[in-house]
């Protein structure tokens, strides 16, 4: 709850002029964060990274995860490098390559090429 008030407050503090629509998944604790504005349908993409940034700081102050059930995305692959701690992604790397070592199965996804 701290972290839905805490985040929402400073959401709408920076655009005070969109509506908040929160749900999610009570079982696992996933939320989905949708942000809408009647009068301007494109200004939620125009405002799209100062949102994230926002967002993702809280769920990074939380201790939360950015990927939810959906994963992490060619949107959210450099917010991934910067939320998540390097011993973390090279972990991850690391099973990649035993699961996928010529690495085909869906590259750049979920960690950067080389």
């Amino acid at each position: 709850p701290e972290f839905v008030e805490e985040t929402s407050a400073m959401l709408l503090s920076a655009y005070p002029w969109f509506g908040l629509s929160i749900y999610g998944h009570l079982g696992d604790g996933n939320l989905h964060f949708n942000f809408v504005s009647p009068e301007d349908p494109g200004a939620t993409y125009r405002n799209e990274e100062g949102i994230r940034e926002i967002l993702y700081s809280q769920v990074n102050k939380f201790e939360g995860s950015i990927s939810a059930e959906h994963g992490i995305g060619m949107l959210k692959l450099d917010h991934n490098y910067q939320f998540k701690d390097p011993l973390e992604i090279e972990m991850m790397r690391k099973i990649k390559n035993a699961f996928d070592p010529k690495g085909i199965m869906n590259p750049g996804k979920l960690l950067k090429t080389e």
